[in-house]
């Protein structure tokens, strides 16, 4: 005999230890040279999100934080003091 647990209830699931820590993602707009940007959000590990051609000169940095604040100072670190505008940072 076996004495394993006893199958789930049907449209129960077990607790995701991640889904208690998830992290919520911000959108942050850069204005600048959107190429150097982009290589320099890569080098730190941010994911930057391609917009239109028309709009050559902005990238959207997408970064886990937990406040938009730190979401927001992580880019402007990432971009090493360039001159660079970044806005606020937005929920994803």
């Amino acid at each position: 005999m076996s004495r394993g647990f006893p199958p789930l209830l049907s449209g129960t699931a077990a607790p995701s230890a991640t889904a208690a820590r998830a992290v919520p993602y911000f959108l942050v707009e850069i204005h600048g040279n959107a190429s150097r940007a982009m290589g320099l959000l890569v080098l730190v590990g941010i994911q930057n999100i391609p917009v239109p051609q028309a709009l050559a000169e902005r990238v959207i940095a997408r970064v886990s934080a937990d406040r938009p604040e730190v979401a927001r100072d992580r880019v402007v670190a990432a971009l090493r003091g360039e001159a660079y505008q970044v806005e606020s940072a937005r929920p994803a």
